[in-house]
């Protein structure tokens, strides 16, 4: 090829993609580029061959806010108040920087712009996962991008190991290893009808790979000692949880829900009120176990 191009190749999901045309590429010492953008970390490196992979980072807060609030008012004639900044903090929070979420989020509350209220804020912010799973065209673009991010994942095992990390409240540092512990003790990892402590390491490095959860400190040693989950990606995964009885929550900024008469199978607990408690004391925890040993 002798002349000079620019090529970008958007969302690459798998490898093989890239080695089926990346001889279509060749280098011609014109200065040519090829631009893959991917969200799993291992494609990128692939695809680099050892050239600079550049990393997108979130917005910080401030930047966040001027985003969110230049879509939540644009139209209309309205400046920021202390109440409606007051009301948008757990919105701001739970969006975690994500462009795609805040703006997502402030298109929602633009249809309300010119009698927008604090309260009407914080309402959204605590309501945001079930937004996350609704029909409603706000929201249906992030919410593509969650549920595909979700399905993507090799198995249904990896899929019941993330939805366990819901158990966790925002802002939570998890230690990786009390994590793969705790998958270990609940049997989300078996393995040739064994525990396999292997295989919840990948699993935990598969969630690392698609940027799921991310490192919140460095070690001595460069590897980190604490993790988190993204903050939009906890709200969808606790809603998750929660549509299919995985988990339930009590005493928390997330959905809180009874057990409406079903099985109980894990229980989160935690910053709870008296009101918490009286709900938690009604709940059946018990388990029967029948035994076909006879």
């Amino acid at each position: 090829m002798s002349v000079r191009y620019l090529i970008v190749i958007d969302d690459l999901k798998k490898v093989k993609v890239w080695s089926d045309i990346a001889s279509a590429f060749p280098e011609n010492n014109k200065g040519s580029r090829v631009i893959v953008t991917t969200s799993i970390l291992s494609i990128a490196t692939t695809c680099a061959y050892g050239s600079w992979v550049y990393k997108m980072q979130c917005l910080q807060k401030d930047d966040s806010e001027n985003l969110f609030w230049n879509e939540v008012f644009k139209g209309a004639n309205r400046i920021r108040t202390p109440d409606l900044d007051r009301g948008s903090v757990t919105i701001i929070d739970k969006c975690d920087g994500l462009p795609l979420a805040l703006v997502s989020a402030a298109k929602y509350l633009n249809c309300k712009r010119h009698a927008l209220s604090g309260s009407e804020c914080k309402k959204v912010g605590l309501n945001l996962g079930n937004h996350l799973a609704s029909e409603g065209s706000f929201f249906k673009e992030i919410k593509r991008v969650l549920a595909e991010c979700y399905d993507s994942l090799p198995d249904h095992g990896h899929r019941m190991c993330l939805l366990s990390i819901s158990m966790f409240p925002r802002g939570h540092r998890i230690r990786r290893k009390s994590l793969l512990r705790r998958w270990l003790a609940e049997g989300l990892v078996v393995s040739q009808i064994q525990l396999n402590e292997e295989d919840a390491e990948d699993r935990f490095k598969e969630f690392i790979d698609r940027n799921i959860i991310e490192a919140v400190d460095i070690g001595n040693e460069l590897e980190a000692k604490h993790w988190r989950v993204h903050g939009v990606m906890l709200e969808f995964i606790s809603h998750k949880s929660i549509s299919d009885n995985f988990i339930t929550f009590i005493g928390n900024d997330r959905s809180t829900m009874s057990s409406n008469g079903r099985v109980l199978r894990r229980l989160s607990i935690y910053n709870r009120t008296a009101k918490d408690t009286t709900t938690a004391e009604k709940m059946e925890v018990s388990r029967e176990v029948s035994d076909n040993t006879q």
